[in-house]
């Protein structure tokens, strides 16, 4: 691994997606969190295969689940996420296409309820409208955009929420499926040990330069001996003190 030897850089290793770095956000966010923030998911491919709730696997779900998370780290008080949804005028008559926009925006409700959010006990969850469209062909272009979700989410008290937290530490990053499936509790016998029900602490560690190639070696080894290759870690220099 190259370290950085600019001031300021970071040498990054997330392991995937990065839900919630501070230099992320602010990419995204360069004038601050604008509120309301909508996201829409259209069409079936956005659907499991129950064709009725929002993959939880797909792009459009990971959206709505990291601009709630980047709410809730720079805002305080309740976070309102209100889900719609809707579904095509296809096969109406003999399909139950109410009920199907109905289940599809309560079932998203139920798996964004389930995400492991940072502070999931401030969030409201509100059912909003499911509607039934007029498009009855099967797979056309308005057939499509008549299937959707629709998430609004909110912030109280807020049109626009400034992005905070220090730039360049991608230690930051809130992943807690990460814990969930990589690394197992030493002596435990419990299988299904889950990491995302124990407390997680950052550790913050600051090294002359000579020393850091020594101590990625040693970091390295103890994340492959305890199965935490995905799990975050970050090194960035300090500017020295003139």
């Amino acid at each position: 691994m190259k370290h950085l030897r600019s001031f300021n850089q970071v040498n990054e290793h997330l392991g995937g997606r990065d839900m919630s770095s501070i230099d992320r956000m602010k990419s995204k966010y360069p004038k601050g969190i604008e509120i309301p923030k909508e996201v829409k998911a259209t069409g079936s491919g956005n659907f499991s295969i129950g064709v009725d709730s929002l993959d939880p696997e797909s792009k459009k779900f990971m959206d709505i689940v990291e601009i709630i998370n980047d709410l809730l780290q720079n805002s305080k008080g309740e976070v309102k996420v209100e889900v719609s949804a809707g579904a095509s005028g296809v096969g109406q008559g003999r399909y139950d296409n109410q009920g199907l926009a109905e289940r599809r925006r309560d079932n998203t409700i139920e798996a964004l309820k389930k995400y492991p959010f940072i502070d999931s006990k401030r969030i409201t969850f509100i059912p909003g409208k499911a509607t039934v469209g007029e498009a009855t062909v099967k797979g056309s272009p308005e057939a499509e955009k008549e299937q959707f979700v629709m998430v609004q989410i909110s912030g109280t008290g807020s049109l626009n929420v400034p992005v905070t937290g220090v730039q360049g530490d991608n230690t930051n990053v809130y992943r807690p499926e990460l814990f969930k499936f990589d690394g197992k509790k030493k002596n435990d016998d419990n299988d299904d040990f889950d990491f995302t029900k124990t407390k997680i602490k950052r550790i913050c560690l600051q090294l002359p330069e000579p020393y850091v190639d020594d101590f990625i070696k040693v970091l390295g080894k103890f994340r492959a001996d305890n199965k935490f290759d995905k799990i975050p870690y970050g090194i960035y220099d300090i500017e020295p003190k003139k």
